[in-house]
């Protein structure tokens, strides 16, 4: 069908539409019919298909329902991998931390891929997903891991020079005895202390460098 329904509100000309209709067949229609079934027909939760989380990975097929395609087939369904540090103890590292800390080589990128129709969606979310199943069971470390890790860059940062405790206890907010418990494990440090740490480190490394 070549016919376009374009948007009605500012920002969208030029848009095509569709909706679900209770067999999950694709039906083209306006902005405003759209709308309505995302918001007031239970479509937001229709639209969904499948998702999966795998160690730190996120997987998502979604149909979309609006496309700006004008030649071939309109791209409804996307699939959306993303990076979602989870799994790990709450006050130990902090989302940003552990996000910066897991960036190792996946075979899988993250961003949006769309498909023109749901099977080939579907298709590609489970190869993606084994992919991530994989990848998680061979080579991403695990949370504890990498606290532990981080414990040792400061353990060796501050073993080069005395009185270095207390200036990393400065730099962090906090005291030299506190920093001394991390060093021998009698204490954790909290999701900002850690993210202050990692900084403190990297700043000190350029400094070196």
């Amino acid at each position: 069908m070549s016919k376009n329904f374009y948007a009605v509100r500012r920002g969208e000309f030029g848009k095509t539409w569709a909706i679900l209709d209770k067999e999950n067949n694709v039906v083209l229609c306006d902005f405003r019919r759209a709308n309505k079934w995302r918001r007031k027909e239970g479509g937001e939760q229709r639209s969904l298909i499948k998702f999966n989380r795998i160690g730190s990975q996120e997987i998502e097929t979604r149909f979309i329902g609006e496309s700006m395609e004008v030649d071939g087939p309109h791209l409804f369904w996307q699939v959306h991998l993303r990076l979602r540090p989870v799994g790990y103890k709450k006050g130990t590292l902090p989302f940003a931390l552990a996000a910066d800390l897991m960036k190792e080589e996946s075979p899988l990128k993250q961003g949006v891929s769309r498909f023109g129709s749901c099977a080939e969606a579907l298709e590609f979310h489970e190869v993606s997903r084994q992919k991530m199943v994989q990848w998680t069971k061979e080579r991403r470390p695990s949370m504890p891991e990498l606290a532990e890790e981080l414990l040792a860059q400061l353990s060796r940062w501050c073993e080069q020079a005395w009185g270095r405790q207390a200036r990393v206890a400065r730099e962090v907010g906090t005291t030299a005895q506190n920093v001394n418990h991390w060093l021998n494990g009698r204490k954790k440090m909290t999701g900002e202390q850690a993210l202050r740490v990692q900084k403190f480190l990297a700043k000190q490394g350029r400094a070196k460098s």
